[in-house]
């Protein structure tokens, strides 16, 4: 399980890393249906438009894929990529049991964006 200080360290990491890395993490990690559906999108090619910079995503899309990159990367490194992936779909009752995914996918203001976070740390200890 990661520690406190190795999660601190991913948050910094996920702020400060260029956008087209996080978007190929979280596509990778997550698939590019998930990472295009918990940005609001319905077509998975505008994640390609944002890697190539043909187009601009927004602030929020922005911040959806960060807060989504690390609550996944917390995921997977404790528990895998099945997992991580299931957790994102499935109900998860820190969440209010919406699937983090659409968590993100439903809020804009970043201090419930951030909640994911909270959630994948707590993901274990839940029973979600």
């Amino acid at each position: 399980m990661l520690t406190n200080d190795e999660i601190d360290k991913l948050v910094r990491e996920a702020m400060e890393l260029p956008l087209d890395i996080v978007i190929t993490n979280v596509s990778f990690t997550l698939t590019p249906k998930i990472a295009a559906f918990m940005c609001g999108k319905n077509d998975v090619l505008v994640l390609g438009a944002w890697v190539f910079n043909e187009e601009l995503p927004t602030r929020v899309e922005k911040l959806r894929l960060r807060y989504g990159y690390i609550a996944s990367e917390i995921l997977k490194r404790n528990y895998g990529v099945d997992t991580a992936r299931a957790g994102f779909l499935g109900k998860n009752s820190y969440l209010g049991d919406e699937a983090p995914a659409s968590w993100l996918r439903n809020h804009e203001k970043e201090k419930d964006l951030k909640e994911v976070v909270s959630a994948a740390k707590c993901f274990g200890e839940m029973g979600t």
